[in-house]
């Protein structure tokens, strides 16, 4: 990750990561036909690590 960070600012730069087992992809409901994510239907299933990663 030190790598990745090299090229951003410290505001920018990332803490903590989470690899997730799924593809996000238009079969899914996670993006749109125009490859768009759509927030409400990728929150519901990674609530748990998104609140993880931000210490909520």
């Amino acid at each position: 990750m030190t790598m990745a960070n090299a090229a951003v600012s410290q505001a920018e730069a990332s803490r903590a990561f989470r690899i997730i087992p799924n593809e996000f992809s238009t079969a899914n409901g996670l993006m749109t036909p125009s490859l768009k994510l759509r927030r409400a239907a990728t929150l519901q299933p990674y609530a748990a690590d998104i609140d993880a990663l931000y210490g909520s």
